[in-house]
């Protein structure tokens, strides 16, 4: 796609830069002129959908103290993104990874485990430069904004939209809407 390059190299430049508890660290991104790629941390654990998968099939959901916790995180790491200029555009719980923490340690929520925030390969920088293609809706549909459906213009809103699902998903053990296509 045109311009694709210039896009992908501006996102992982911005990406590399995020230095935050909850996102996951990139190490370095692609400069070879015929291969596109991002090198990011491994994280160990397993990502939220695989956890809320797992309750659903035991009957049972997230304690809300818990719930709440996780989200307040994942916020956090949000609001530091937002300031710096970087939307993630494709919050879901399989984008966030539980990693666990020490026996006997907690997270600032008082978490056995420290939710860190993965796969800002939809992100859309705020100012400036190269941007999503316009038009273009991109997400997973059962966690975006309507706005983001639209495929117009976004900001940090969508990603708190997002969030509001997945904490919706978190107490109830569903998404508010399914949706399946655009």
């Amino acid at each position: 796609q045109e311009g694709f390059r210039e896009r992908f190299l501006q996102e992982a430049r911005a990406i590399a830069a995020l230095e935050h508890p909850n996102i996951v660290p990139i190490y370095t991104f692609s400069r070879d002129p015929q291969l596109l790629y991002i090198v990011m941390a491994f994280v160990q654990g397993q990502n939220l959908r695989d956890w809320l998968s797992l309750l659903s099939q035991q009957g049972m959901v997230i304690a809300m103290a818990e719930g709440l916790g996780l989200v307040e995180l994942v916020a956090d790491a949000l609001a530091y993104a937002h300031r710096r200029g970087v939307y993630h555009r494709d919050i879901k719980p399989g984008n966030i990874i539980l990693r666990p923490l020490e026996p006997g340690q907690t997270s600032a929520a008082g978490l056995s485990f420290q939710p860190v925030v993965t796969d800002f390969g939809l992100a859309k920088l705020s100012e400036g430069g190269i941007h999503s293609i316009p038009g273009m809706a991109m997400g997973t549909p059962a966690y975006m904004a309507p706005e983001q459906c639209e495929g117009l213009e976004i900001d940090g809103r969508a990603d708190i939209y997002a969030l509001g699902i997945v904490l919706y998903e978190l107490v109830t053990g569903r998404v508010p809407f399914y949706v399946k296509t655009l």
